[in-house]
């Protein structure tokens, strides 16, 4: 997912699940530029980004990219 010159309000308490593809590469990731990202959660209430994969793993998604 690539946002561009916009704001991505990520509310509390939201899970943001990106797809795992497997070993092609592609894996998803969110890409941010000239825009803003703004994600606050509270102790109750957290922002998780992880994989839509049902036994998640490190690798599964790409990350985030700020610029």
């Amino acid at each position: 997912m690539m946002v561009s010159g916009a704001k991505l309000t990520v509310e509390p308490g939201v899970t943001v699940k990106f797809k795992h593809v497997g070993a092609s590469n592609q894996n998803a990731l969110l890409k941010v530029e000239n825009g803003i990202l703004e994600a606050v959660g509270t102790a109750d209430r957290k922002i998780i980004f992880t994989s839509s994969s049902t036994q998640p793993q490190a690798g599964d998604w790409d990350g985030l990219y700020l610029k």
